[in-house]
């Protein structure tokens, strides 16, 4: 994303904000807001060099999720914004659980959890925290049996899955790849999950 973008998008974002401030019982406000705030947030994951503060955006994003907590609308964008990589930390975790328990029929939401549960494993994986990202890889995969037609918590759980199977020694390798093979099986179309089998 080019500088010149970033400053219209910056600008973008302050004007939502005045506004949302001036008025922070509308609704319509609150929604669009939370919006720009949350794909500011993942938009801007992976630029360090920012000049947009990102703790800054996750303080508004809260801000205005608590205010409006029960707007599912509101909710998922802040779920969104949370699941980003930068913010992936154990608290987050715990909010995208409830989040989902709170909205179980969003589709938006559960795939927002799924991705950013993928994340927090690779994130344990990582630091060698083997027990939480055991722990969050079986979430996953009751996520994935609880629905399994939705593709994005079917990729999210082979993610997770990859990711321990990265670590030798630590995990059953052989009944991680066993899962993901099944996956593959399940979803012969899918060629991310092929990816993943071909990358094991």
């Amino acid at each position: 994303m080019s500088d010149s973008y970033l400053a219209k998008y910056t600008a973008e974002i302050r004007q939502l904000g005045n506004a949302y401030y001036q008025n922070p019982d509308d609704i319509e406000l609150a929604v669009k807001y939370s919006s720009s705030l949350a794909d500011s947030m993942n938009v801007l994951n992976n630029r360090i060099d920012s000049f947009i503060a990102p703790q800054h955006l996750l303080k508004s994003l809260t801000e205005v999720y608590y205010k409006h907590f029960n707007n599912e609308d509101v909710a998922v964008n802040y779920l969104s914004g949370i699941s980003a990589p930068r913010y992936m930390n154990e608290g987050a975790v715990n909010k995208l659980r409830e989040l989902v328990k709170q909205f179980p029929e969003n589709d938006t939401a559960k795939v927002h959890c799924a991705n950013g549960l993928a994340i927090f494993v690779k994130i344990c994986v990582d630091r060698k925290d083997l027990d939480n990202a055991k722990r969050i890889t079986g979430y996953l995969e009751e996520m994935h049996n609880r629905y399994p037609t939705n593709n994005s918590i079917t990729h999210g759980y082979a993610n997770a899955l990859f990711y321990t199977c990265t670590i030798q020694g630590y995990f059953e390798k052989r009944n991680t790849a066993s899962k993901l093979k099944k996956l593959a099986e399940q979803y012969p179309n899918s060629k991310h999950i092929k990816y993943l089998c071909e990358s094991f």
